[in-house]
């Protein structure tokens, strides 16, 4: 299942394969910056409520994790009043106190294994989520890096045509002009 961000790239992308090249070049595209900036501001828009959705999945985990330590606790409770029961009756204390140790140990072992099973699916998720966005930082990074290049490009070889044609223009108007004003009187 794609995530929002994802489809925004590749909206993004299927965008700039759509532009047309740039007169005489097969590398250089030719974007409309509104148009850029419009998809950038909707994966801007999407990525706080990808984080904000990876966080709640670490809530879920801790919350999860706090239970397990309820869970952990109840049972240890539970044996204990257990322990208890058993040491009050004079004749079965013996096994009584051997059995409350190792329901004690079993839940104790239960709720740390619980525990630890659960800080380590959290601390997971939370490294895939931070990777995750890093890479989609990261992508982001080079499509804006990319699109700069591209635009100043084009705006440096439209520039440079420009001048071109401002120089050609004045070198024309020259040529329209007679050399020496007083020549042209003589000749008319």
């Amino acid at each position: 299942m794609s995530t929002k961000i994802e489809l925004g790239l590749e909206e993004l992308r299927d965008y700039l394969e759509r532009c047309p090249n740039v007169p005489f070049s097969k590398r250089l595209i030719s974007v409309d910056k509104e148009e850029i900036f419009e998809f950038l501001d909707q994966l801007l828009k999407v990525i706080p409520s990808e984080i904000t959705e990876y966080r709640k999945l670490l809530e879920q985990r801790a919350n999860i994790l706090e239970e397990a330590q309820k869970r952990a606790q109840s049972i240890v409770e539970s044996a204990s009043a257990q322990t208890n029961e058993l040491i009050n009756e004079h004749s079965i204390m013996q096994h009584a106190h051997s059995e409350a140790e190792q329901i004690i140990s079993m839940a104790v072992k239960k709720g740390k294994d619980t525990l630890d099973e659960a800080v380590i699916e959290a601390n997971q998720m939370r490294q895939a989520s931070v990777n995750y966005t890093d890479n989609l930082m990261a992508y982001m990074e080079n499509l804006t890096s990319e699109c700069i290049k591209s635009i100043t490009s084009q705006y440096e070889n439209n520039l440079k045509a420009w001048q071109h044609y401002h120089e050609k223009i004045k070198a024309d108007r020259l040529q329209l002009k007679p050399a020496d004003p007083a020549a042209e009187r003589q000749e008319g």
